[in-house]
């Protein structure tokens, strides 16, 4: 493929990416949405009943921290590759994905959330792809 070529191609690359990030973006945010199956028990700070998530189960919502942490970031280029990153900021959410110990010492297991909505959206994600 020639040099002017790519260069016309960059524009709905762009777009096709970026449509990619603001979709997966949003069924993470769906993945951390719902009833879990987890215990119940109540919440010290409000005094609320909370059912929790089980294990490997995606995370039950608590406070909506995670879920509302989950972003993305416009497209960049670097030569000829496109883009762009989704993700969260938010410390715990490694150890919820694949599991750890938390700050109290107490062993988490896994609620995974991002690999099953790869796992979830990826043909829809593809068909995205072949638009280019």
């Amino acid at each position: 493929m020639g040099d002017q070529a790519l260069r016309d191609l960059r524009p709905q690359a762009q777009a096709v990416v970026e449509r990619v990030a603001i979709y997966f973006t949003g069924q993470v945010q769906k993945t951390l949405s719902g009833k879990r199956t987890g215990r119940i028990y109540r919440v010290s700070r409000t005094g609320r009943l909370h059912q929790a998530s089980a294990p490997d189960e995606p995370p039950a919502v608590l406070t909506g921290r995670l879920r509302q942490s989950i972003a993305w970031t416009p497209p960049k280029w670097e030569g000829n590759t496109v883009s762009s990153e989704v993700g969260t900021n938010v410390v715990y959410a490694r150890r919820l994905e694949y599991g750890g110990v938390d700050s109290r010492g107490v062993k988490i297991l896994k609620r995974p959330y991002w690999a099953p909505t790869i796992l979830r959206i990826s043909g829809a994600v593809g068909r995205l792809f072949e638009t280019l």
